[in-house]
């Protein structure tokens, strides 16, 4: 026997051994076919039902029901009470509706009250001797079909059609109507007919949920319905509760599984206990929570029952009206299947029960559709039942249950083939259940249940899948003389145990449980870090995806450098109790119930560097399980680190312009230069030394460094003269440094000037560093523990050349040597350049050297620059200039050092932002300490400055004509005035403003249009606009109806330069007429007959103040017929209606006159007219009331009555018009 094999059995016996459930098939099990069956394709079918099920739906529905005859007692039966009441819970028990608390006070009018107790309530639906007596009956639903949809109705509704079920046989059979005539008195109805009105009723079904269907009642009195998953207990979906006329409701149910209810009490917020009005509005509620115990909504495909409550209680009528849709069953069809222990087979039965009463039906075919998974897919395909006893194909067997309800003896069912035809899948002989007796009770062995039986073989499909779906179908007849099919089915899903293994890990918390762990899961590249000496927690799960138990075998293996160990026996439960598994073969038998985890826990203190792999892996035990190939294993990884440390040196010739960090260093290796050179400093120079600390790990690590430098022999510990690479000092306590990891600390060290041998041999400069590793000390397994690098440098008596470069603007009118040459200056736009070179030798001895290039980078220059002719060069040394034909090399000693001076004629062009150049001239030389010394840069920029121009005029506003603007303009109060703004940029470089617009000392530049009439910078925010060169732009500002204001309007405008002070500006002005001048028009009554019409002009210069029953009312105006007149009353006449302006009360009233706009001061008054006698002027009063505007060109109509040695009648017409006009 192979290996393999021999493992499981002792899996299986281990098994068996600790506890593990063994399913043992009983003796009645069918002979399995060696090899799977394929499922029969090719026939048409939906959700798994043959079409040749198929039928049209019966004409008509019985449904069976209960009736309790009710004695009238004058309260609750025959009572005129409980008009619209709610008294019932929303959930049945027991298989009755609930009073809604143990004692309910029920109104009886305006005078009494009843108190109803649960006990009598229950009386209602329970036979009560001399009280009631129990009427078996019927309700036959006609079929209906509105819309393409299918209902079941009963209609007793409306007069000659009430239901009155105890006085017909219909309901109740001879014998029925015979127990009621003979229990309880009639009483009046319409048509002065004896009737039975003191009954109720309770009707139950079953139903089949699909969604979309509908349950509609109409009727009195009291209706109650209830959805449940058993007999006994339901959820309200419907309450019509009390005595009322006839009431509807309905429900809808929803394809989600919720109803949507609507009555006149909805549910379930109750309505008050007590009224004799309709309790609800009627409106719809949906409702999700359906079933009773908060069992949720309905599920598509699943059987529950429908329970109906019904009252009758009042003469003089009974209404009753019930439709539905929905599939309310007959009978029930449930599956069951069992996987065998091995995991080849499954054993399938379907119990088949008929719940009609004294009513048999006829089983005429039966179908079985399979497809892979956990619901239906019509990708599967129906069971090749057996057609004939030899016949290939799967052997269905039946046997009915006995009294005893147990199965009696199964017999062979043969199934024709599953042609599209009639007779596709027809039972070879018909199988009869007889209905219940009246009591419920069987009534022979073969009476109202029978069980089918049949055994599949696993497909390596279906195992690999996991589970798959089963739907058994029953064709039956309730009368098998027609084809009035009833179709019903019943499901199962068939899982197979499918185990996943899942391993994760983290940073063990001694503090912490271990499910308060935050575990992850690592992979090779990103493992968990961990610092050595840290501990680790592993967790792995076993998982059942399934709804079936399943047994594994299992092992943890725990890889360290080196090692591999498997601790499966020594893991922990999740409270950290060993476990104490038992090993065979190097695993361990687990089972993993249906739907659970299972995990376990191991806590590992890594002591050496490296990786840690955990890896946990299961295998099948037996057949029946199936382990999932992608989850068969799995590994998670832990690095266990500590910080480790590379140490690298290096030097260079110290620079005092440039940072620690910014030299070009040699750098060593174990005290070898990289590259292999010899690192020179000229004697006098000062070097810097550069020490490079790495912590090559992940975690954070902490060095001791100890630094010294000097002469061999003669040594000195520099450690707190350490920079950093801006030159700043170092703090370091004890000499300790701290490094995250993966970081590099780097240090450096200026050293004084060196000092060298006379000869050339030179004197050589150590530096050594060392390092200890602080926070980790090594061992031979684990690395070193310190560190030591060297550097060194050599300082020798040689030349060593250093280039210096400054710029200054040219200019042509001054000697060149005496420009102010110096580093990061700004020169204007288009300008020259002048440079300046000083070349020194700093060390010892002579260095040669020959120009090598110079060239000027910048705008318009591209990448690589322009070469400078250098024109005009004039070179001094030891303040003699060099004739430069003369010569193709230079010399410089330490003490004479080389100065040039040239101009490059380039144009430098700039911005107003400061364009960037950057000059670089070099030499050629062998005469450097480093490669950078030979050449040298000037840094410069160039500013070109923008320049403007501003225009401000102002024009009187028209639409009409074209408006001419002009820096002043003359206008008249009222008039509207456009100001124009044009800021132009005459230079010839782009450039940037700031606008400022100031109105009577006033800012308005939140008000300025563009030339699109639109606001221009709402925000009031005029500042960086951006002008090209040569553009204008234009602004307008339009001030409507001016006002006097002193006689002049004046508009500035200013525009900065936003990148220097300059500023230009301008204004324009507005002249304002400071006075109207009205022609004033009067007649003079002679007699009886009115004079000619007179004109005189009158310049309105005050307020007009009216004194009611006063004599002055304004100052004397002479008119041109030599009178002078006392004004006594004055009427103002506005659009023809003349008013009076007056108190009773006497007191003193203002009027606004409308003669002109604004109230003002003149600056200058018209020459007064004559007049005979001086005006009295009127009293004063403070303050004085500012008039109403009058618009130019307005007409005011004034009409006066003077009385002066005698009457006379004046019309004086008043009519506005601009200074200096006479018409």
């Amino acid at each position: 026997m192979k290996e393999s094999k021999i493992r499981k059995l002792l899996y299986i016996a281990l098994a068996i051994f600790i506890g593990s459930t063994v399913v043992v098939l009983s003796s009645s099990k069918l002979k399995a076919a060696t090899e799977p069956v394929e499922l029969v394709k090719g026939i048409t079918e939906t959700e798994g039902i043959p079409d040749s099920f198929k039928a049209s739906a019966k004409e008509q529905l019985i449904l069976d029901v209960d009736f309790w005859d009710q004695k009238r007692d004058q309260i609750m039966f025959e009572g005129n009470e409980w008009r619209y009441i709610n008294f019932t819970t929303d959930e049945m028990k027991g298989g009755k509706p609930q009073l809604l608390g143990d004692v309910v006070a029920m109104k009886t009018g305006a005078r009494t009250s009843y108190n109803l107790t649960q006990d009598m309530f229950k009386q209602w639906y329970d036979t009560v001797p001399g009280k009631s007596v129990h009427i078996k009956g019927q309700l036959p639903l006609e079929k209906n079909v509105r819309n393409g949809i299918t209902y079941y109705e009963l209609d007793r509704t409306g007069t000659n059609n009430y239901f009155y079920a105890l006085d017909e046989e219909l309901f109740v059979g001879e014998t029925g109507k015979a127990t009621a005539d003979a229990f309880s008195t009639k009483r009046t109805a319409d048509g002065n007919v004896l009737k039975n009105h003191h009954w109720t009723m309770r009707a139950q079904t079953k139903f089949t949920f699909v969604g979309g269907e509908v349950f509609e009642f109409s009727g009195d009195d009291d209706v109650w319905v209830y959805v449940g998953t058993n007999p006994d207990e339901g959820k309200r979906i419907l309450n019509l509760g009390g005595l009322h006329p006839q009431e509807s409701g309905s429900v809808a149910f929803n394809h989600d599984g919720s109803i949507t209810n609507t009555s006149y009490m909805n549910i379930p917020n109750f309505q008050p206990l007590h009224t004799d009005d309709r309790a609800g509005t009627g409106v719809a509620k949906t409702i999700t929570d359906v079933l009773p115990n908060n069992g949720g909504p309905l599920e598509v495909g699943q059987t529950y029952y429908l329970t109906i409550f019904y009252a009758e209680r009042h003469t003089n009528q009974s209404n009753f009206k019930m439709s539905t849709s929905l599939e309310l069953d007959a009978y029930d069809v449930m599956k069951r299947g069992t996987l065998t222990d091995d995991g080849n087979y499954v054993d399938y039965e379907v119990e088949v029960r008929n719940d009609e009463n004294y009513k048999p039906i006829t089983i005429q075919k039966v179908a079985d559709y399979m497809n892979l998974g956990e619901a239906y897919a019509n990708s599967g395909g129906f069971v090749p039942f057996k057609e004939t006893a030899n016949g290939p194909g799967v052997q269905l067997q039946y046997a009915f249950v006995q009294s005893n309800g147990q199965a009696g003896t199964y017999r062979n069912a043969y199934v024709a083939g599953a042609a599209n035809d009639a007779t596709a899948f027809m039972l070879s002989q018909p199988i009869q259940l007889l209905g219940k007796s009246q009591a419920g009770e069987r009534t022979n062995d073969a009476s109202d249940i029978v069980i089918f039986r049949y055994q599949h073989v696993v497909t390596e499909e279906e195992k690999t899948h996991g589970e798959f779906y089963n739907k058994f179908s029953v064709r039956t007849l309730n009368d098998p003389s027609s084809d009035q099919a009833i179709i019903s089915t019943g499901e199962v899903d068939i899982q197979i145990p499918r185990v996943q293994v899942y391993k994760e890990v983290a940073a063990y918390d001694e503090s912490k449980r271990f499910v308060d762990h935050a575990f992850a899961t690592t992979t090779e590249n990103h493992p968990l870090s961990l610092l050595l000496g840290e501990k680790v927690l592993y967790k792995i799960t076993l998982k059942n995806t399934k709804d079936a138990s399943a047994t594994v075998a299992f092992q943890d293996i725990l890889h360290v450098p080196g090692v591999e160990n498997n601790i499966t026996d020594v893991l922990l439960d999740v409270d950290g109790t060993p476990l104490s598994l038992s090993i065979t073969n190097g695993f361990t038998p687990i089972i993993v119930e249906k739907g659970r985890d299972v995990s376990f826990y191991y806590v590992s203190s890594p002591s050496v560097l490296g990786e840690e792999i955990n890896t946990a892996r299961i295998e099948n035990v037996d057949e029946k399980t199936v382990v999932d190939l992608d989850h068969a294993e799995k590994s998670v990884y832990v690095k266990v680190d500590a910080p480790t440390f590379t140490l690298t040196k290096a030097v260079a010739a110290y620079n005092e312009k440039e940072s620690p960090v910014n030299h070009q260093f040699t750098t060593f290796d174990n005290g070898n230069p990289i590259p292999n050179t010899v690192v020179g400093v000229p004697k006098g120079m000062k070097a810097i030394f550069r020490v490079d600390i790495t912590n090559v790990s992940e975690l954070d690590g902490t060095v001791k460094v100890t630094d010294v430098y000097g002469v061999a022999g003669g040594q000195e510990d520099i450690g707190a003269k350490l920079v950093d690479a801006l030159g700043g000092s170092i703090v370091m306590e004890h000499g300790e440094l701290t490094i995250p990891g993966g970081n590099t600390a780097s240090l450096y060290y200026i050293t004084d000037a060196l000092d060298a041998a006379k000869d050339d041999s030179g004197t050589t400069y150590i530096n050594t560093v060392t390092i200890e590793n602080m926070t980790y000390p090594g061992d031979e397994n684990n690395g070193e523990d310190s560190y030591t690098a060297q550097a060194q440098v050599t300082a020798k008596i040689q030349p060593a050349l250093e280039v210096q470069k400054f710029v200054a603007q040219y200019d042509k009118d001054m000697e060149l040597t005496d420009h102010a040459f110096g580093e990061n200056l700004q020169l204007e736009h288009k300008a020259e350049a002048a440079y300046k070179i000083l070349i020194q030798n700093v060390g010892q001895g002579e260095a040669e050297f020959t120009f090598a290039k110079d060239v000027l980078e910048g705008l318009a220059y591209g990448p690589n620059g322009k070469a400078v002719a250098m024109d005009a060069m004039k070179v001094y040394q030891n303040g003699q200039e060099i004739d430069l034909a003369e010569v193709s090399s230079f010399t410089v000693k330490s003490t004479t050092p080389i100065t040039m001076y040239y101009v490059d004629d380039t144009e430098l062009l700039g911005n107003v932002d400061a364009e960037a150049y950057r000059n670089s001239f070099a030499i050629e030389t062998d005469h450097v300490v480093q490669e950078e010394d030979k050449q040298a840069t000037v840094d410069f920029t160039v500013k070109a400055q923008a320049s403007f121009d501003v225009q401000k005029q102002v024009a009187l506003f028209s639409e009409d004509t074209p408006m001419e603007y002009a820096d002043k303009v003359d206008a008249n109060i009222g008039d509207t005035v456009i100001f124009k703004i044009e800021v132009t940029n005459t230079s010839d470089v782009d450039g940037r403003y700031n606008l400022i617009d100031v109105l009577n000392k006033q800012g308005i530049v939140s008000k300025l249009l563009n030339e699109d009439m639109q606001i221009a910078y709402p925000d009031g925010n005029a500042v960086n606009i951006a002008i090209a060169t040569g553009a204008s732009h234009t602004y307008f500002y339009k001030m409507d109806e001016i006002a006097y204001n002193n006689g002049e309007i004046l508009n500035e405008v200013m525009v900065e330069d936003s990148d220097s002070e300059n500023t230009v500006k301008d204004e324009a002005k507005v002249v304002v007429d400071p006075y109207l001048v009205y022609d004033v028009h009067y007649y003079v009554l002679d007699g009886d007959k009115f004079d000619e019409a007179k004109t005189v002009k009158v310049h309105v210069d005050q307020r007009f103040i009216l004194y009611d029953q006063l004599e002055l009312v304004a100052p004397m105006k002479k008119l041109d017929t030599g009178y002078n007149w006392k004004l006594h009353s004055v009427y103002f006449v506005e659009d023809g209606k003349e008013v009076a302006f007056k108190q009773d009360d006497g007191a003193i009233i203002t009027h606004k006159n409308k003669l002109f706009n604004v109230y003002y001061e003149p600056q200058q008054k018209p020459t007064p007219l004559p007049s005979v006698d001086p005006p009295v002027m009127l009293p004063s009063i403070a303050p004085p009331v500012a008039l109403p505007s009058v618009a130019t060109g307005d007409k005011v109509n004034i009409g006066i009555l003077i009385s002066m040695f005698g009457v006379a009648i004046i019309y004086l017409v008043a009519r506005s018009s601009r200074k200096g006009k006479e018409e």
